[in-house]
């Protein structure tokens, strides 16, 4: 089986998941999500981290590791890269299975012998499992958009319409899903509403892209045409949660940036620099979190295979603009601190139910 990768450590390309068995450096395999390199959110923050890792001139931060990043274009594909890799766990080369997208959960539920053996292991990011022979990278977002939907409820009350022409009052708003069936934007769009409703905030609708797991996220044309649907029916906030396919909002809004349209928060990364309409970001250090897990792994280090960050971790946050964190804090007196306490607060309840 042959298919496209990228080997930052070689930097070359490669035919394999498992790589040359004559380097018997610690091999660390990293399957990105469907949508590739480009979506302007996990994957490229993932593949910034991994490379940050390895051009490092720190020895403590850079290990000698051996590692290969590729992505499925399908489940059969994904199915045929996994099972080329776990065929290889004889071997006594240290060795990692990262499976970034959620979705990819699946496979390993139906392939129960696809588990850690010996030195070879597998983790799924942002996936919640209690399975002893699975690694697990999960991050909590509820929090940061929980702070999400107090900030947009604290805007309308101060200013109805969020400030905008008349045509956007009163205020309403809405989620854009990529699809139905992602745990992380169920947890997402879910904290967005509970906030808005605790708060008093506006009416809040939610949509959706496609509804199966793992699609939805490379449909910026279609966020385009949506997106004149949603400033034709007058929504004055839109929460993109939806990967790459945001690209499509951002192009509408610097399109017509002259009539006014809705204001945006952009997902996983600060995209304020592609649009004017850009009001905040929730900002996930994704990348960072899985090499933090791979540097442990390497060094032996594991304290629990179940690693988990939340909001009140540092690696979460919400990014304002300079411009309009002056004014929500000078012009309209929102206190921003205070609403992140209250995400946090929220949080650690979602977290404890």
């Amino acid at each position: 089986m042959v298919f496209p990768c990228l080997c930052l450590a070689l930097a070359c390309a490669c035919q394999s998941p498992t790589q040359d068995n004559t380097d018997q450096r610690p091999q660390v395999t990293v399957l990105l999500s469907w949508n590739g390199l480009g979506d302007m959110g996990l994957n490229d923050m993932v593949y910034e981290s991994l490379r940050a890792m390895q051009v490092s001139s720190s020895d403590s931060y850079c290990p000698d590791i051996a590692l290969v990043l590729a992505t499925p274009t399908d489940s059969a594909q994904l199915e045929s890269m996994c099972e080329e890799w776990f065929s290889d766990c004889s071997d006594s080369r240290k060795r990692l299975l990262i499976l970034v997208e959620t979705a990819y959960a699946g496979i390993l539920e139906q392939h129960p012998a696809w588990r850690n053996q010996g030195n070879s292991k597998v983790a799924i990011f942002n996936q919640t499992t209690d399975d002893p022979g699975i690694c697990s990278i999960t991050y909590s977002n509820y929090g940061v958009y929980y702070e999400l939907g107090l900030l947009l409820s604290a805007w309308n009350q101060a200013a109805p319409g969020w400030g905008l022409m008349e045509r956007f009052q009163p205020g309403k708003a809405a989620i854009v899903c990529a699809n139905r069936e992602d745990e992380s934007l169920q947890t997402a769009s879910q904290a967005v509403l509970d906030a808005v409703a605790a708060a008093d905030g506006p009416q809040t609708d939610v949509f959706y892209l496609s509804e199966r797991t793992g699609t939805g996220y490379g449909m910026a044309d279609s966020v385009f045409n949506l997106s004149y649907r949603l400033d034709k029916q007058d929504y004055g906030f839109v929460v993109p949660l939806c990967g790459g396919s945001q690209m499509g909002m951002l192009r509408y809004t610097r399109e017509n940036v002259y009539k006014g349209t809705f204001n945006i928060c952009c997902a996983d990364s600060d995209l304020s620099q592609y649009s004017n309409a850009v009001v905040c970001s929730t900002c996930l250090n994704t990348g960072q979190e899985i090499v933090q897990f791979i540097q442990d792994w390497n060094d032996d280090a594991l304290a629990d295979i179940h690693y988990r960050q939340d909001s009140g971790d540092g690696d979460i946050s919400l990014a304002i603009p300079e411009a309009y964190r002056n004014y929500f804090s000078q012009t309209l007196g929102l206190d921003l601190d205070q609403l992140h306490r209250q995400a946090l607060e929220a949080e650690q309840q979602f977290l404890n139910r």
